[in-house]
């Protein structure tokens, strides 16, 4: 039997905001508690308590942009999910240094995927196990983490979901935590096995224009496109919109640009417009690939499409752990849809997640996307 709880607290004062919400998700045989902090805590200290609180469980987590929980989307709150199951086993990994050196931590990837108990050549590893990843979200190391990640596996097919972490828009610092330690330059990763069913999904709430840009120029490491159909990169970007280069940084948001793989859209977000019509973006672009100019689309409808298909899929779904970015929201509350789009994704059970600063689906690091993972009985 599966049995799922969530927690949430806005209480200004952090000993008493951790004691509510280890008061709401304590049950019995807890197995996996993860949990999203506002950086106006102390996350050490709240890592640290609610690590305590649950001896035994695989216990992760990380600082947040906004929360989301019972109340919907939140800001300067803390939420939690525990997971109590007797089919469950957890192994989680921090790989440091992941802005320079993650391949160095591949082998320890390896021992806490092999403390499941799987087989990485499994055919059908993917209806057994999955990963949750909570990344440093200000090392542009993302995509490094998931190559590290996914070359132990033969399969392209391993499920992980995840997002990258946030600190309340201040983009200074990020940390993780795992089983009661706090890191940053770090991401940490949770293997579980279980029979129970579970999918993983990805919200897009754009859709493909009928423009198209050839990325000609780029440094991928640096997430930088220099050059699109030959031109510089907001040239071309801006009159591909219409209007003038020096209002395209107002609109990139809006219309941010699709990889188109497999006939689904992949969304890098610009991030800003650099020197001589250089744009630095969210996520990686290679060099020859095609993009198009994605627009906005009813969120709402959105929502209410992703519980169908996720019900579809799952119909005995008891819960969610969902990885929301931070465009997303802000494009939520300048549209007054937060509680909207909230009210049809609560129909999937305890929804539990953070605002971030990325997101993280199978092998790709994407943005203003929501990733999920449900869970089911």
């Amino acid at each position: 039997m599966l049995e799922i709880q969530q927690g949430f607290s806005s209480n200004p004062d952090m000993a008493s905001a951790i004691k509510e919400v280890v008061h709401q998700i304590q049950q019995d045989e807890v197995k996996f508690v993860i949990f999203f902090s506002s950086t106006k805590y102390d996350f050490q200290q709240v890592s640290k308590e609610i690590n305590a609180a649950f001896e035994g469980a695989e216990v992760i987590g990380s600082t947040s942009a906004g929360e989301i929980g019972k109340h919907g989307f939140s800001n300067h709150s803390l939420v939690a999910m525990s997971i109590s199951s007797k089919d469950w086993i957890a192994s989680t990994v921090i790989i440091e240094n992941i802005h320079s050196k993650p391949m160095l931590y591949r082998k320890n990837v390896i021992q806490a995927f092999e403390k499941t108990g799987l087989n990485r050549n499994d055919p059908a590893l993917h209806q057994k196990s999955f990963g949750i990843l909570l990344v440093d979200g200000l090392q542009a190391a993302e995509e490094m983490v998931l190559s590290v990640i996914h070359s132990i596996f033969e399969t392209d097919q391993f499920p992980l979901v995840g997002g990258s972490a946030g600190d309340d828009l201040k983009f200074a610092e990020t940390y993780v935590s795992a089983n009661g330690k706090v890191y940053n330059d770090a991401a940490v990763l949770t293997f579980v096995k279980t029979s129970h069913p579970f999918c993983t999904y990805r919200e897009n709430i754009f859709e493909p224009t009928e423009h198209t840009l050839l990325i000609t120029k780029a440094d991928i490491r640096g997430r930088i496109v220099y050059e699109m159909n030959g031109m510089p990169a907001a040239e071309a970007y801006a009159s591909k919109l219409g209007i003038p280069t020096a209002n395209l940084a107002e609109k990139m948001e809006t219309y941010p640009i699709g990889r188109m793989y497999a006939k689904k859209v992949w969304i890098s977000t610009p991030f800003k417009i650099l020197d001589k019509g250089a744009i630095q973006f969210y996520s990686q672009i290679f060099p020859n690939t095609m993009v198009s100019i994605l627009k906005p689309i009813d969120p709402v409808l959105v929502a209410r499409e992703t519980v169908k298909n996720i019900k579809a899929q799952l119909p005995g779904v008891k819960g969610v752990i969902g990885f929301n970015c931070i465009v997303r929201l802000l494009q939520f509350q300048k549209e007054k849809a937060c509680e909207k789009v909230y009210q049809e994704l609560s129909d999937l059970g305890e929804v539990v997640g953070f605002t971030t600063y990325g997101e993280q689906y199978g092998k790709v690091h994407i943005n203003q996307t929501l990733t999920m993972l449900a869970i089911g009985e």
